[in-house]
């Protein structure tokens, strides 16, 4: 049974070792992985922060324009609804005329939120609730505030145009009217333009395949939607980006080259609209990546081979010097039967996992001290063990034995009933009174006493089934020895 344990303790300090070695070298590997990883992440971030810059530089030079524009807006959309209000039809407005009079691109937007009039051709049949899901909602907010908002920095759809939009909604709630600056047409605006910075980025670092800085819906400034449209595993890093504010990278493809995407969200402190939010999307090329992570993969497999090797070794080593010592926590150094400790685990896991069928075997030989007393320790032990290999032929291999100290011992029997536990406690007083107490006969008198306690008729726990075992056993022995005895039954039945 110890060489048993041994190979045992063996295997499994191997299997640990080589584990542990595993999970360091992979560890290491990974370390070394993500060393590469954020070498990249960091110089997305660098030009995600240039870019940032850049944004918050553009605003900052329109300022000056942007509340003069947004004023001039509000008297244009105040004129517009003194029209409206005066005739309650837009059939018979030139909006070409009143666009190149105000120099703003006026939209009519219906109470299903769909474009029904604009001096703006492409964008007159837009439906909102089919393109942009997000901007309904606002749309509605508005219309039913009745009061005027201006938003920053926006797209036009259809051309990628960077926009200045406003709103406010008819006095009936039936229509809102939208005007539209284009920001481009501004000299301080070209300028400051974001996208010849994130252009400028892109063309000085060839590893950098596409820049895009976008809107709420996705859009990108400055490209049409023919020219940008994300969807997809894309869709779902930007919109995690927009509604937790947190950057996220995605790996995956670029016109069918391995990329990593990394989107990081941006919040103006100049906008206070619905422009506010915006996310910036860095594509970055893995080829350089992947020959880094390609040499790294070389090393690690290297190492790992080592690792085997050495951790093998070292296992075998470790698990002999160890074994023994271990082995005699949990067992009984004479019979190799498990010991006291080695129950109370044993007993209390068995029990709680199935406490239907199991039964407790309380063992005891009589007048061993007379063995002991006449004949020495050494007479008495080589009995002990002949006793433990008597019982160790009555069990199964549901049937552990356990030596709990000097002449006593335990059997537990698992998936067990009352006849099963009968029946070992009648082969093993059979057994015993054959093969060892006519040696001692008539001068010593040796035999066997067994209680037995089963659950859950007699406990559900290890020491309640412990303690009716044992007053079990006393019971066989008050009536005289030889026999065993059931803590439930109402007589000892004797088998002598």
């Amino acid at each position: 049974m110890e060489n048993s344990y041994k190979l045992k303790l063996s295997a499994t300090m191997i299997v640990f070792t080589l584990v542990i070695s595993i999970v360091l070298t992979i560890s290491n590997y990974v370390h070394l992985r993500d060393e590469a990883l954020n070498h990249e992440l960091d110089i997305l971030n660098e030009k995600a922060n240039l870019l940032i810059y850049a944004l918050e530089t553009s605003e900052k030079a329109n300022i000056v324009i942007n509340d003069n524009l947004e004023a001039r807006m509000r008297n244009t959309t105040n004129s517009l609804m003194k029209l409206y209000e005066s005739t309650h039809s837009f059939d018979e407005w030139d909006f070409a005329k009143l666009s190149s009079q105000y120099r703003l691109d006026i939209f009519i937007i219906n109470n299903q939120n769909k474009i029904i009039y604009s001096n703006v051709d492409h964008d007159i049949g837009l439906d909102f609730n089919q393109c942009c899901g997000k901007l309904v909602k606002t749309l509605e907010e508005r219309r039913a505030s009745g009061k005027f908002y201006a938003d920053g920095l926006d797209v036009e759809q259809a051309t990628g145009a960077i926009k200045k939009y406003s709103y406010m909604s008819t006095a009936d709630k039936d229509y809102i009217i939208q005007l539209g600056f284009t920001w481009t047409n501004e000299t301080i605006f070209e300028q400051f333009n974001f996208l010849y910075t994130a252009e400028n980025i892109r063309r000085s670092h060839p590893s950098i395949l596409d820049i895009n800085v976008l809107n709420i819906g996705g859009l990108s400034l400055g490209k049409s939607e023919e020219e940008y449209f994300i969807r997809g595993e894309q869709r779902a890093a930007f919109e995690r980006t927009l509604s937790t504010h947190e950057s996220t990278m995605l790996d995956s493809t670029w016109n069918g080259e391995e990329a990593i995407y990394l989107y990081v969200h941006y919040l103006s402190p100049y906008d206070t609209g619905t422009t506010q939010s915006k996310v910036l999307e860095i594509v970055y090329s893995k080829e350089e990546l992947i020959e880094s992570l390609t040499e790294q993969k070389k090393i690690f497999i290297l190492r790992i081979l080592s690792v085997l090797v050495v951790t093998v070794i070292l296992a075998i080593f470790i698990s002999r010097w160890i074994a023994k010592p271990i082995y005699l926590a949990f067992h009984d150094s004479l019979t190799n039967l498990g010991n006291r400790a080695y129950f109370e685990k044993f007993a209390g896991k068995n029990l709680k996992a199935n406490p239907i069928a199991f039964t407790l075997l309380m063992i005891d030989m009589d007048n061993f001290k007379k063995v002991n007393d006449t004949f020495g320790h050494d007479h008495g032990d080589k009995l002990l063990k002949k006793t433990a290999d008597i019982m160790r032929n009555a069990v199964t291999e549901d049937e552990t034995i356990f030596r709990m100290g000097g002449d006593e011992f335990i059997i537990v029997s698992l998936h067990s009933n009352r006849a099963r536990a009968e029946q070992i406690a009648k082969q093993l007083i059979d057994s015993f009174n054959e093969q060892i107490s006519s040696e001692y006969s008539p001068d010593i008198i040796l035999s066997l006493s067994i209680g037995i306690a089963i659950a859950p008729i007699d406990g559900i726990d290890v020491d309640t089934l412990t303690n009716k075992a044992d007053i079990a056993l006393y019971d066989s022995k008050k009536s005289g020895k030889n026999q065993y005895a059931l803590y439930d039954q109402e007589h000892l039945r004797g088998n002598g």
